[in-house]
């Protein structure tokens, strides 16, 4: 119920949440907040200090599939404009967001943060 409410959702069965099964069974959510500052924590603080959207592109790369034509359409910003972006959230977080086990971690990271 609670994933249902934060996806907008009126329901949602045990047997679609996926991933969120294995996150819902962490009983120490303190391991989750510690997941999550140390994958996203910096690049969120960066976005805050900076008054910048790279988490917001990075959410969108990942649902995009890595797709840097369909995140620079939907983010209004030249293909090369997401690149160089991406290549800052790499300085800032140490994580490639080209790598794929970098992007699993990364993903798993705003999974997290939906739950928290």
């Amino acid at each position: 119920m609670e994933m249902a409410k934060k996806r907008g959702e009126s329901c949602c069965y045990y047997e679609n949440l996926g991933l969120y099964k294995v996150l819902y069974a962490v009983d120490d959510k303190a391991i989750l907040r510690e997941y999550y500052g140390d994958v996203l924590g910096k690049l969120k603080a960066y976005d805050r200090e900076n008054k910048t959207e790279l988490t917001q592109l990075l959410k969108a790369y990942l649902e995009n599939n890595g797709s840097l034509q369909l995140v620079s359409e939907k983010k209004y910003v030249h293909r090369n404009t997401v690149t160089n972006q991406l290549k800052r959230i790499e300085k800032i977080t140490g994580l490639n967001p080209l790598d794929l086990e970098d992007k699993l971690k990364f993903y798993l990271g705003f999974c997290v943060g939906e739950i928290l």
